[in-house]
């Protein structure tokens, strides 16, 4: 189970990626890609199944693409992760 530091680590690095992120970032980066920042997003989480890694994957990555439609839904899915008492 990840600690409370780990899934607020996470929500962080969403953050961050999220505000460099807008729609036409693969004309000014070519290489650019979503997974790849979720991929660094997740990496605080290392005891997750390989079902919840792959949702939690696709969670951040519509959180990182439309933040104000995705945000709450993967902040929910993080915070259920944690124990409630770290």
């Amino acid at each position: 189970m990840p600690s409370r530091e780990d899934v607020d680590d996470v929500l962080q690095r969403v953050g961050l990626v999220a505000i460099s992120y807008y729609p036409e970032i693969h004309v000014d980066e070519p290489d650019y890609s979503v997974g790849n920042d979720a991929d660094w997003c997740l990496e605080p989480l290392t005891d997750l199944s390989a079902e919840q890694r792959r949702e939690l994957h696709e969670a951040i990555g519509l959180a990182i693409t439309n933040p104000t439609a995705h945000r709450y839904a993967l902040f929910q899915r993080l915070l259920d992760l944690a124990p409630a008492d770290s």
